[in-house]
């Protein structure tokens, strides 16, 4: 009765052990999982890393208990759907997919063309604009000739190019340096200094470039200190206007989902969106046979009850970990399926799409708690075409519109909020101006919930822009 009493407990102390391991499985992030495994290998000898580039699974018809356990735990089943990489492939893709937390330029920049009065079909010019974006913030193609090749009217792009300079980080989207320091002096407020920099930069720019101030001066036909103010204003401009963007310590992530596009195609003549989880970085582990052996040898039970006691227990561990990891693929797979089927216009349309979502939907869909879903979406980020994402960003609250309908994210209403901030000319918008603004555009909106996005934004009230301005 004892022995049985003693057994129970020990069964009670491992099922508490393996839930503990699985939950804090769900919150680790691939690289944080990846660590783990390593430190589990040298400390458990019955984990061991498989070589092959499938998993093999025990193929003895007559197993024991301690082969079964194993052996249902590598179960391959688990990642149906999911393509077996070669070697070679599988090492590409890990560096293909290390990505920065943040997305590119041309990224951060389409998320603002959602966000000005561009029709649709501009902001589809735009984009293919951007897409010829090089890391210098400048156009790798003359804009024209990217949007006549593309099917769009040529004379588009002056106007798509001055809008998409007017985006953070100002001057992008030009076909040079010097178009993009004429489209940054061109936002600027009017003053003798500015025009006399945009005379300089459109006619006289060789010279500019030689600082022959005396020659500009004479071309210009006005005088040395009006051109050396001009020459001032112009070096006040940003040269490089993607260098800032992507200057500084930037953090890497290694995304733990890819949502790609099939050549599959839907009802409505949509490529299918298919999700990966990118396991490149996580060693796939089985229980180590040897081992298993010395368990089931008859010798065990000759040896020292704690040494018994040793291995049984790593032997649990072991499996308890390859199992939780399975299942941690499997709720994340899960997870991120759902939230691709709620959010399927932000993976096919971009960012502006992004539809109010908050964990209980998904987690009823899933029938799982939402504790659940929070915790597997923590640290997880996904890469999608518009760049890597944090999973938790596809959980925003809505907005509703003046018939009372939730109908915008609160992400695209704070965007919307510092779009207009932004664009204030000499008299800064009040938070009640922004509210205003906002409900002739359909979005209901209080003039406190302004202030907090605006506080949120880093910006300041209108009283303190009205003064920095004013100094």
């Amino acid at each position: 009765m004892k022995q049985r009493l003693v057994q129970k407990q020990t069964q009670k102390l491992m099922m508490t052990q393996e839930l503990r391991q699985s939950i804090e499985l769900l919150q680790y992030s691939a690289l944080d999982l990846r660590d783990l495994i390593e430190q589990e290998i040298i400390e458990n000898p019955f984990l061991e890393i498989t070589e092959s580039t499938s998993t093999e699974i025990s193929a003895s018809t007559q197993t024991t208990d301690y082969q079964q356990e194993a052996s249902h735990f590598d179960d391959a089943s688990d990642y149906s759907g999911i393509p077996d990489y070669e070697a070679s492939d599988r090492k590409q893709q890990t560096i293909e997919n290390t990505a920065e937390l943040r997305p590119s330029l041309a990224a951060h920049l389409l998320e603002q063309i959602h966000l000005t009065r561009l029709t649709e079909k501009e902001q589809d010019a735009a984009e293919v604009i951007l897409s010829a974006l090089d890391d210098k913030g400048f156009l790798t193609q003359d804009a024209s000739i990217l949007l006549s090749e593309s099917g769009f009217d040529a004379n588009l792009a002056p106007k798509l190019q001055r809008t998409i300079a007017a985006l953070d980080p100002i001057g992008c989207g030009a076909n040079d340096m010097q178009q993009s320091l004429i489209f940054q002096a061109e936002l600027k407020p009017i003053s003798q200094q500015r025009i006399d920099a945009l005379l300089l930069l459109k006619k006289y720019f060789d010279s500019f470039k030689k600082l022959d101030v005396e020659k500009m001066a004479k071309q210009a036909s006005i005088s040395i200190e009006r051109t050396q103010a001009a020459i001032e204003y112009i070096q006040s401009l940003e040269p490089v206007p993607g260098r800032n963007f992507s200057s500084g310590n930037v953090e890497y992530v290694v995304p733990d989902v890819i949502v790609i596009e099939t050549e599959d195609r839907d009802s409505n003549n949509n490529s299918k969106l298919m999700v990966l989880i990118n396991d490149s970085w996580i060693p796939d582990l089985h229980v180590n046979d040897e081992y298993v052996k010395i368990i089931e040898a008859d010798q065990f039970t000759l040896m020292k009850t704690e040494d018994q006691d040793y291995l049984k227990t790593k032997f649990h561990l072991a499996s308890f970990l390859i199992r939780g990891i399975r299942q941690r693929q499997r709720t994340l797979l899960r997870t991120t399926k759902a939230i691709v089927k709620f959010q399927e216009d932000f993976f096919y349309r971009g960012p502006r799409h992004l539809k109010p979502l908050n964990l209980k939907q998904v987690a009823e869909d899933l029938r799982l708690h939402e504790s659940t879903v929070s915790r597997v979406t923590s640290n997880k980020y996904v890469q999608t075409k518009w760049g890597v994402y944090e999973l938790k960003y596809f959980f925003v609250r809505g907005i509703k519109s003046v018939d009372g309908l939730e109908v915008e994210s609160s992400t695209n209403v704070q965007d919307r909020i510092r779009l207009l901030i932004e664009k204030e000319k000499s008299k800064p918008l009040s938070d009640q101006n922004i509210s205003d603004i906002l409900k002739k555009e359909g979005i209901k909106i209080a003039r406190r919930t302004v202030a907090k996005y605006r506080s949120s934004l880093g910006i300041p009230s209108a009283d303190a822009r009205r003064t920095h301005k004013k100094g």
